[in-house]
């Protein structure tokens, strides 16, 4: 599945563009909870990634509760 998020979108606490993030979701989809424990560190880290994040998993149809 190809995943067209902008390329400035960038977690800063995980290290990673919101691409690599939702690659992970991809391949293996988690409930939202357990997405943010496993392929973020937005719940160890600042949180400002995470509505975005979930605005974007459910607008390409991977957010799961």
């Amino acid at each position: 599945m190809n995943i067209n998020i902008q390329p400035d979108f960038y977690c800063f606490c995980s290290n990673a563009s919101y691409k690599t993030i939702l690659a992970k979701q991809t391949a293996i989809p988690l409930a939202f909870l357990q997405f943010l424990d496993k392929y973020t560190e937005c719940t160890r880290g600042c949180g400002s990634c995470i509505e975005h994040l979930r605005d974007v998993l459910d607008e390409k149809g991977h957010l799961f509760e």
